[in-house]
């Protein structure tokens, strides 16, 4: 979890606590998860593998004047590749909603960027009948901000939303 260093957060600190008043950092209310698409990649496993082996077996069978061996090595780089960056993605992007605003950076090397929740323009979710799905949130001022492969993508728009007509609330009843 970053720390809010002075208005900024601070993801490169090596501070280790589970006491969140020393680390200065609000409770989110909800992290965004993406554990069905860890989930449903893991089902898919089988099948990559076996689709790349009958290709391998196809290539090795019908074309003869290519190097076949290099052929096969290369799509099993790519597949792989590609598994490892999706993995990378659910397990290092992390998206944080507070009462007031979403964090959402890339624990690997950073970048955090904070919305407000203020600033919402639009929302767009995928249908609420599908496991994992994307959600879009676009901003008054022209920025997007796009979630793919999150859990219950419907019922992070409805929080969003309620979010959101909450703190208008807020405001009018401070006013």
């Amino acid at each position: 979890m970053p720390l809010l260093v002075q208005g900024k957060w601070d993801l490169k600190s090596e501070k280790k606590t589970t006491d969140r008043k020393s680390m200065n950092a609000p409770k989110p209310v909800y992290e965004v998860s993406r554990q069905e698409h860890l989930n449903h990649l893991q089902r898919m496993m089988p099948l990559l593998a076996g689709i790349y082996f009958f290709q391998c077996f196809l290539l090795w069978n019908f074309i003869t004047e290519m190097p076949v061996g290099d052929i096969c090595f290369l799509v099993a780089i790519f597949i792989s590749a590609g598994i490892g960056g999706l993995y990378l993605y659910d397990n290092y992007q992390k998206t944080l909603i507070f009462g007031d605003s979403i964090l959402s950076y890339f624990e690997l090397w950073g970048g955090a960027k904070i919305y407000s929740l203020s600033d919402i323009k639009n929302l767009r979710a995928d249908s609420s009948d599908l496991l994992f799905g994307h959600l879009e949130i676009e901003f008054k001022n022209g920025d997007k901000l796009r979630l793919y492969f999150i859990d219950r993508t419907s019922d992070v728009a409805k929080l969003i939303e309620k979010l959101i007509k909450d703190q208008k609330t807020n405001l009018k009843i401070a006013a």
